[in-house]
C-alpha cells in the first residue's frame, strides 16, 4: 500500500475497515504473503492506523507486514512539531505493536 495517506483521513475509515479485513483474509489464506506499507506517521489521528494494526495484530500477521516510513535529515519537515509527531508517532506503534517490524529510511542531503 503505497501512495497517499490512507492514514491521515478519518473519512476513509469504513473503507479502510473493509480493505484490511479483505486483506487479512487473503493472508490467512495464503493467498497474499507480505504485505508492503508506506506512511509518513505525520498525522495526529492514528485511529485507523491503530485499527488497521490490531486487525492484523489480531490475525497474527505483523510478522508477515513489511511496516516502512521515512525519516529525512533535510526537507521532509516543516516545522520542528512535525518532526516531533513524526517520532511520537512512530514511538507509539513501536510501544503498541511491539512485534512489527519498521523500517525506518532516510536519505541524506545536504
Amino acid at each position: 500500500m503505497v501512495g497517499g495517506e490512507l492514514f491521515d483521513d478519518i473519512n476513509n475509515l469504513n473503507i479502510i475497515s473493509d480493505l484490511i479485513i479483505f486483506i487479512a483474509n487473503k493472508m490467512k489464506n495464503n493467498i497474499i504473503d507480505l504485505l508492503y506499507v508506506n506512511t509518513n506517521l505525520l498525522y495526529d489521528n492514528l485511529s485507523i492506523l491503530n485499527m488497521f494494526l490490531n486487525v492484523l495484530d489480531s490475525c497474527a500477521l505483523l510478522s508477515r507486514v513489511k511496516f516502512t516510513t521515512s525519516y529525512d535529515v533535510y526537507g521532509r519537515y516543516e516545522t520542528v512539531e512535525s518532526e516531533k509527531l513524526f517520532f511520537k508517532n512512530l514511538k507509539y506503534i513501536k510501544n503498541k505493536f511491539n512485534n512489527l517490524n519498521i523500517v525506518v529510511n532516510s536519505i541524506l542531503t545536504k
